[in-house]
């Protein structure tokens, strides 16, 4: 009889962990949703300013995993007269 009770008390902690692994995953998912978001939107209004980044620009740009520095870059491509305004610092 208690080894079946026990049995029953097993999964909870399984569950519980299959859980917080989700939510994790679901996290990690929306963060590299939005990082992607916030770098296509920092090329598209580079573009529609006529701004070319160089190759090392934009491979720091592409590499760029910070949420808080993307958006600094987009917010200062919005009113740079030159690309290397964007990422003075």
């Amino acid at each position: 009889m208690q080894w079946q009770a026990r049995q029953h008390e097993w999964p909870r902690p399984l569950e519980r962990l299959a859980e917080v692994a989700r939510r994790e995953g679901q996290q990690a998912g929306k963060e590299k949703g939005r990082i992607q978001g916030h770098l296509e939107d920092l090329f598209a209004v580079l573009d529609v300013r006529g701004l070319q980044p160089t190759e090392s620009q934009r491979a720091e740009m592409e590499c760029c995993r910070e949420v808080e520095t993307l958006e600094r870059w987009l917010r200062r491509a919005a009113v740079a007269r030159h690309v290397d305004e964007v990422f003075d610092d």
